[in-house]
């Protein structure tokens, strides 16, 4: 009788061993997480993002993303522009933060569940571009460059959610993640043309890249008129993202 009321609890006792056994595992073997960014393609002409996450504790992890972007092409529907080729066209993004996974809301360890991140980035952005720009005084088109740098320092919070499935694959959502962002902006066109003549169009340009990039917009609307090929401004800036990654 006795051996048959013990045999239960050593079940119990081995499967409980198991499963601690398990979560320790886990937590011990998963601490790395290699993620791919979904959501850069869909902002930027070209963007390879990759992202590596390292669990330090049961409750916060490192990652710092880095990869190759570049900006989207502006200038295909400006009227006084023909025959556009990139001479150079470079970016990079480098991305650090440190997560906080909130132990109260979430069930499991990290890296899965809600997160509270400080973050500190860079993205740089560096274009070369030889077309054909139109005079106005001899209405013949004449060959320009223009040269364009965007460098944009931000430093913020970020909330997200990560979820893990099929305990290998996650997926990484960083929904809110407001920060304060430094934008130095250098403009110059280069060519056979007066420098009235550049200076105008540098102008127009401006405006029409004004139009289509949203964070250029809220920087240079103001300054449009008086720009000088050179700004330099901090505004409140905004970073989401969403990540499918492998967890080893």
């Amino acid at each position: 009788m006795k051996k048959l009321i013990s045999l239960p609890i050593i079940v119990g006792l081995v499967l409980i061993s198991f499963s601690s056994f398990s979560q320790r595992e886990d937590s011990v073997s998963r601490k790395n997480v290699i993620k791919y960014n979904l959501s850069t393609p869909a902002l930027y002409n070209s963007a390879f993002l990759f992202q590596y996450e390292r669990v330090l504790n049961p409750n916060r992890s490192l990652s710092v993303q880095v990869g190759h972007i570049t900006l989207p092409e502006l200038l295909t529907r400006f009227e006084n522009v023909q025959k556009i080729s990139n001479a150079e066209q470079f970016g990079y993004n480098v991305t650090v933060d440190y997560r906080f996974y909130l132990a109260k809301e979430n069930k499991y360890n990290a890296p899965r569940g809600v997160y509270i991140a400080p973050f500190a980035s860079i993205h740089h952005f560096k274009n070369v571009k030889d077309f054909e720009l139109k005079s106005s005084e001899t209405n013949e088109f004449e060959t320009v460059t223009l040269t364009s740098k965007v460098n944009i320092l931000s430093a913020g919070v970020a909330l997200g959610y990560q979820f893990v499935v099929w305990d290998r694959m996650t997926l990484d959502f960083l929904v809110l993640g407001p920060s304060i962002s430094n934008y130095n902006v250098e403009m110059a066109l280069d060519g056979d043309l007066p420098p009235v003549e550049l200076d105008e169009n540098l102008q127009l340009i401006l405006e029409h890249i004004v139009d289509r990039l949203p964070f250029i917009d809220r920087l240079l609307e103001d300054r449009v008129a008086d720009f000088d090929g050179r700004t330099n401004i901090s505004t409140m800036g905004f970073r989401y993202s969403v990540g499918i990654g492998f967890r080893f």
